[in-house]
């Protein structure tokens, strides 16, 4: 597959740059200089990995994947075609040292790689793309970044707790018996899945109080405390309403709005659900009875992987090796869409005339119009060497969740 690598020496200077946050194994940076090509772009470098990490994928890898699963299963509107950007060592030893106060204390032990030779360059998804001949000010942009989880119930012969309450709410339960300290969520992303405004609205609200890190708040590009009382008081300017809450319900209703119209939540949970159809409490017991190998496929397999999916030439009922190993591919599949980001881009709609270029469409709240996009990303592949520790956690979420005596029902 060609994956298209960049060569733009004049990217290469730190200043240029800004840190936008990271994870375990990766730093995000947004582009701030004014090179139009790379306006609205940002950055994804590798952290140093620990001498006994298990296997992650090199960037080369992560798109190839992308590509061939979510891209195919999402479409292309939703995933970004992904390219690398060529990287030497003194630009990544300058953004190291420029990044490094700006790192949470928990994060630093883990440094930039700075022997990597390229980086992943994609969208800016938190801001909209405007025409560049327009000499105007454009209105401020809104990003919501969802961690939503798992969009579904097993239907499958599983424990039954697994029918009674979804793995994010029976997630709490296991938090806590590992941190007394932590404070659980009522948040439950079936509300959000649901489609039912009512249901999204409530769950948003929930998700507001304790957000944890299941959403983030960008305004503009930049990543804002959602609640601080300068986020509150530009959202009584956005939504146009001086009442803080209801400012604030209205954000909602026009965050579930979008999403309803948009219709990315029914493929999540589709593929998901369907991608995921035996449960790793079933899945991994076979694998090991059939004796399936727990190994990663060649990078360019996952085409056919996904087209035998979609195509459905393995009998939900079969349960050869070779169908198995299938399944096992399927569920690594149906993980990463688990774990992705959904972001949720608004801003106040000005004319027909004036809009977006990446815009999705606009959505009315009172009198007033709001453009809206929806993207997703953090599409990282899920290794099938670690299917075993999935079936574990899996085993003590349930036990947890048991232990509680939690009375929680979810509704699909």
């Amino acid at each position: 597959m060609n994956v298209i690598s960049e060569e733009r020496p004049e990217l290469l200077k730190p200043d240029l740059w800004s840190f936008r946050g990271e994870g375990n194994v990766n730093l995000v940076l947004s582009y701030i200089g004014g090179d139009h090509w790379a306006s609205g772009m940002v950055l994804r470098l590798e952290k140093e990995r620990k001498s006994d990490a298990e296997y992650i994928p090199s960037s080369f890898e992560l798109i190839t994947y992308a590509r061939q699963t979510t891209q195919r299963l999402l479409g292309s509107k939703y995933v970004d075609s992904l390219a690398l950007l060529q990287v030497k060592k003194d630009f990544l030893q300058d953004l190291a040292e420029m990044i490094q106060p700006l790192r949470t204390d928990h994060r630093k032990q883990q440094s930039l790689d700075t022997t990597k030779d390229v980086g992943i360059l994609m969208r800016d998804h938190t801001q909209f793309k405007w025409p560049p001949a327009l000499d105007m000010k454009f209105p401020s942009e809104l990003c919501l970044e969802l961690k939503l989880k798992w969009g579904f119930l097993p239907k499958g012969e599983v424990s039954p707790v697994k029918k009674q309450a979804c793995r994010f709410c029976r997630m709490q339960a296991f938090r806590v018996a590992r941190n007394k300290d932590y404070i659980p969520c009522s948040f439950c992303p079936l509300d959000v899945f649901s489609g039912d405004e009512t249901r999204m609205v409530e769950a948003f609200q929930d998700l507001y109080r304790v957000p944890h890190t299941y959403m983030r708040a960008f305004v503009d590009g930049t990543a804002v405390d959602s609640c601080s009382d300068a986020f509150v008081t530009f959202i009584s300017k956005f939504m146009r309403d001086d009442n803080k809450d209801s400012a604030l319900d209205r954000l909602w209703t026009l965050a579930a709005k979008a999403l309803k119209k948009d219709g990315i939540l029914n493929l999540v949970k589709l593929h998901q659900s369907e991608l995921d159809s035996l449960d790793i409490e079933v899945l991994y017991p076979l694998l090991l009875r059939h004796n399936v190998p727990l190994v990663n496929p060649n990078v360019e397999n996952w085409k056919r992987i996904v087209e035998t999916y979609l195509e459905k030439r393995v009998p939900s009922s079969s349960a050869s090796a070779e169908a198995l190993r299938q399944r096992l591919y399927e569920f690594c599949i149906s993980t990463t869409l688990k774990d992705i980001s959904i972001f949720v881009t608004m801003t106040e709609k000005l004319s027909d005339s004036v809009q977006p270029t990446d815009g999705d469409g606009a959505v009315g709240i009172g009198d007033q119009e709001y453009a809206f996009k929806v993207r997703v990303a953090d599409l990282d592949l899920k290794s099938a060497t670690k299917v075993k520790k999935y079936f574990e956690q899996d085993r003590d979420i349930v036990n947890d969740f048991v232990k509680s005596k939690s009375t929680r029902v979810c509704i699909s």
